[in-house]
């Protein structure tokens, strides 16, 4: 089973907050245990930088919104 990276952080980990067995081990399958690590390391701290960014209403240095809402 191919496994693309949304489909593992986005819809599995941060919607239920862990990922399933089955996921996890096509995730070890396709990117090695380390590059699991490092995805969700990365999925994490990208996590808590939007959060942030988002709790205190930071906005571009020219106050364009970079992604519709």
């Amino acid at each position: 089973m191919a496994l693309s990276i949304p489909g593992f952080g986005a819809r599995s980990w941060r919607a239920g907050h862990t990922v399933s067995g089955d996921i996890y081990e096509n995730a070890v399958a396709c990117f090695g245990e380390q590059g699991v690590v490092e995805l969700i390391a990365t999925i994490g701290y990208y996590t808590m930088v939007s959060m942030t960014l988002n709790a205190f209403e930071i906005e571009t240095a020219t106050g364009e919104v970079p992604f519709p809402r």
